[in-house]
């Protein structure tokens, strides 16, 4: 059986960590993902949305199993933010830039697991390499 996704566990935990840091909590998600509710006019060229997930800029989250919830307000106007984890791409905080990211959520990264061989029986690596991270050329950055 595989593995549940990573996401649901690891993110709640990134939030408390960049918040307990001092930090400005920034949620970093993939638009254009299936089911993902944000407002579109925010949303970037590259399809992601980043959101201050801050306890002043947001209202009512909830986490559940497969994705997160929360009222947040753009320009004035509450809107209600839906996002599942597959479209999660990362947590940072604003000020240091620091972060968790989750790379297997990248829409280049599934195109390219896509094309590979289901029976190859090796595992894929957690993080890109140099050369795999150049080619996606995200204008996102992988933090150690």
């Amino acid at each position: 059986m595989p593995l549940k996704p990573r996401v649901s566990y690891l993110l709640p935990g990134a939030l408390d960590w960049v918040i307990d840091s001092g930090e400005t909590p920034y949620l970093i998600v993939y638009a254009r993902h299936e089911d993902t509710i944000v407002p579109i006019e925010y949303v970037q060229e590259d399809g992601t949305i980043v959101l201050n997930l801050s306890g002043t800029a947001i209202r009512n989250l909830h986490f559940d199993a497969s994705e997160l919830s929360f009222d947040s307000r753009f320009s004035g106007v509450s809107q209600f933010i839906r996002i599942p984890y597959g479209a999660v791409l990362g947590m940072i905080g604003k000020e240091s830039g620091q972060g968790i990211y989750f790379p297997e959520n990248h829409p280049k990264v599934e195109e390219s697991l896509d094309t590979e061989s289901a029976d190859q029986g090796e595992e894929l690596p957690d993080n890109p390499t140099e050369k795999e991270a150049r080619a996606g050329a995200s204008h996102l950055k992988l933090v150690d």
